[in-house]
């Protein structure tokens, strides 16, 4: 197996996966929400890179191994980020609700912008739900969310990426 090997494997799996999703799976319930659409892509990465590992340790020494799990794991990172983008803006997103409401009448009325609120209560509380099923966050004693141990580590690593990346503090 050469180092194109794995590469040209994940680009078949982002091209299956993709095909699948948009054949049918996108009707399902569960990759209707945050959650579940996050998994599909979360798992099957975790899996690669796992089955990554195990082909670099079977052959330590070999440059050529480590380029192809570099170059896979690129590939998988980028399909999965786009495609959670995509997916994220689909759903209803301020910008593309702002632009169709402008576009229809050249500004936004009093019934837009109920309805522009609308929409960012709901994603406010479907991410505040999501924050509290994936423990990141819990309710204090008077209702406020309080962030927890996990949502701490989740964050230092959030940050640890951003200075990995040379990312700023933004606003």
């Amino acid at each position: 197996m050469t180092a194109l090997t794995p590469i040209l494997l994940a680009a078949g799996w982002c091209l299956l996966h993709l095909a699948a999703y948009l054949a049918g799976l996108r009707n399902l319930a569960v990759l209707r929400t945050e959650r579940g659409i996050f998994l599909f892509h979360a798992l099957p990465v975790v899996a690669a890179g796992l089955a990554l590992l195990v082909w670099l340790a079977l052959a330590p020494g070999e440059a050529a191994r480590w380029t192809g799990a570099f170059g896979t794991a690129a590939l998988m990172g980028i399909y999965a980020i786009s495609f959670l983008e995509l997916w994220s803006l689909a759903e209803g997103s301020y910008s593309l609700s702002i632009l169709a409401a402008t576009h229809r009448r050249g500004t936004a009325s009093g019934k837009d912008l109920q309805a522009l609120a609308a929409i960012g209560t709901a994603k406010q509380m479907a991410r505040t739900a999501s924050l509290l099923d994936l423990k990141l966050a819990r309710r204090d004693e008077e209702g406020r969310l309080a962030i927890t141990g996990r949502g701490r580590i989740a964050a230092a690593a959030s940050a640890a990426l951003l200075w990995l990346a040379g990312i700023g503090r933004a606003g």
